[in-house]
């Protein structure tokens, strides 16, 4: 295991690559803006100098008066007007570079954070369903929310930090220029304070890393809070109940606290040490003899580079504060796989469904063994049994979704390999009970943004019932169905959600308690409307209600992890 400074280093360097390779070309635009517009109010402070020496009485003004003088413009006071206009022009220069900077640096800040989440989502949508499975809501959700809030966090830090220190270095740089041994000697004080910084970034990522710990305790006491509500209500346990959510939000704000305390008292020190150079330095150009109008020119510019000094300061805690939510999203990618190369579906051939001796063992126990069974193509089969008897398990097999740990599935004649069960779950239609709906109008939750024709989506409503639910609907199929469809009854959720899965035309359309929220007389209409589909897909039914199973050929019960004919 690596110690901790090696891992920060090692981490902040993954989290800059990874910056760095989706900024590209657009971060080396927004590198040149931040640049220019340093080195424009660099060469805009060094004005000061010549300007004071035009109004410093017997000064002259140096050189800068002399090039004046040989193009011209001659007298104190078109020379100073001239120094004015350019410095006046110089500042607008700026302003306009400073917008165009900012707008690319926000571009790059919220690419880059939209690109994480694109990718989070990526990996869940390419990994093993085995290992989705398993993975706990609350955790994802605290990913791609508060993680993904404090990545971005880190991003802005850390360009913030950058534009910051470009700004110093070219400050620092024509403070050498004007008083090389004066202002070489803040630049060491800098460099020092610098490296102490980096040196205290391993405590402001532990901090991190115990936030991070807190948020997604909280959003687990959220989760199980809403869910788990009802029954506490039901046994005068809401107190206790809810101190539990109250000690996992006491936790995190301890940590946030904990932070801002830190930072607080850097600024603080920061200020202080600042007044006391400021005041050694004034020294320093006395004992130096170094003319007024540099001495002032030199204390304008080292009380302009204290805010970018104090910024990095805050780029940099804030940066290792937020790395722990880099780390979880990297310990995802790696925990499912990270970049899967992408796998050319193969769909099998028509024919029969048969699984021989397939054994699926879940880890924390569960699954079916050694099951062999054939599902005539076109047939209607029934899945039977009770809770926690390896029904899922099963049917996760004849979708496709998992490899069997040992046996094979074959569709058509063909052993299914990874290959194949992605080209089969390409021809599978599903649907659980709880039929998901997104926030959207009942045609985008039918066609899921696809081009499907009105045609065909009548047909599909038609068959389940579902017309009838569309019909008295005020906005028909654009009605807007609410989080989760919450505007629609249960089993008008699952009737849409099995038109769905008929608009793909599949070859096999398993309902997985898909019309337990429906009345019986209306399942069996809906029923034999699928019964009577042409072409007609192999039908498996996954169901507790004997009248779900009344239609099919044949019913399979799994009991103990075993299929019992």
């Amino acid at each position: 295991m690596t110690d901790a400074p090696s891992s920060l280093i090692a981490t902040t360097r993954v989290f800059a690559g990874a910056f760095a390779a989706y900024a590209g070309r657009r971060g080396a635009i927004a590198a040149t803006l931040v640049a220019a517009g340093a080195l424009i109010e660099g060469i805009g402070i060094a004005m000061i100098v010549p300007i004071l020496g035009i109004v410093t009485p017997g000064s002259g003004g140096g050189i800068v008066a002399a090039w004046l003088a040989t193009a011209g413009i001659a007298t104190p006071h078109a020379q100073l007007a001239a120094l004015l206009a350019a410095f006046v022009g110089m500042m607008a220069m700026r302003a306009i570079v400073l917008y165009a900077r900012d707008l690319a640096l926000v571009r790059l800040q919220t690419g880059f954070v939209e690109a994480i989440r694109n990718r989070v989502i990526g990996v869940l949508a390419r990994a093993p369903w085995s290992s989705v499975a398993g993975l706990r809501h609350a955790r994802i959700t605290n990913l791609m929310s508060a993680d993904v809030q404090r990545i971005a966090a880190s991003a802005q830090f850390l360009v913030q930090g950058g534009v910051a220190l470009i700004m110093l270095v070219i400050q620092s740089a024509i403070a050498i220029a004007l008083a090389p041994l004066l202002a070489g000697g803040v630049a060491l004080l800098l460099l020092a304070a610098g490296v102490a910084t980096v040196r205290r970034g391993r405590h402001a990522r532990d901090l991190g890393g115990g936030l991070m710990r807190a948020s997604l305790s909280l959003m687990h006491s959220t989760t199980g809070f809403l869910g788990g509500l009802k029954a506490a209500v039901a046994e005068n346990g809401q107190p206790r109940f809810a101190e539990e959510f109250a000690h996992a939000q006491a936790d995190m704000s301890r940590h946030q606290i904990d932070f801002a305390r830190r930072q607080a008292a850097t600024r603080a020190t920061f200020t202080l040490a600042s007044a006391v150079a400021g005041a050694a330095i004034v020294l320093a150009g006395v004992a130096l003899s170094i003319e007024a109008s540099i001495l002032i020119t030199l204390i304008v510019i080292f009380t302009r580079m204290s805010g970018p000094a104090l910024t990095i300061q805050a780029a940099l805690h804030n940066f290792f504060f937020g790395l722990p939510s880099f780390e979880a999203v990297r310990a995802l990618e790696h925990e499912l796989g990270g970049e899967r190369s992408a796998i050319a579906p193969a769909e099998p051939p028509p024919g029969d469904i048969v699984l021989d001796a397939a054994t699926l063992v879940h880890p924390g126990g569960g699954g079916v063994a050694a099951v062999s069974l054939t599902i005539a193509a076109g047939s209607i089969v029934g899945v039977a049994g009770p809770s926690g008897a390896g029904k899922t398990s099963l049917i996760d097999l004849i979708a496709g979704l998992v490899a069997p740990d040992a046996g094979t599935v074959a569709i058509g004649g063909v052993l299914l390999d990874e290959a194949g069960r992605a080209g089969w779950r390409g021809r599978v239609g599903y649907v659980p009970q709880d039929g998901f709906l997104f926030h959207d109008s009942i045609r985008r939750n039918l066609t899921w943004g696809g081009d499907i024709d009105d045609r065909a989506l009548a047909a599909a409503l038609a068959a389940t019932g579902a017309d009838a639910v569309v019909a008295r609907l005020e906005h028909g199929l654009d009605t807007i169905v609410g989080e989760r469809g919450a505007r629609l009854s249960g089993g008008e959720r699952q009737r849409i959600a099995i038109a769905r899965a008929l608009l793909r035309r599949p070859r096999l359309l398993i309902l997985d308690e898909a019309t337990s929220a429906i009345d019986v007389a209306s399942e069996r209409l809906l029923l034999d409307a699928l019964v009577a589909l042409v072409p007609r897909p192999t039908i498996v039914i996954v169901a507790h209600r004997a009248e779900s199973l009344a239609r099919c050929d044949r019913i399979v019960r799994v009991e103990n992890g075993r299929a019992v004919r």
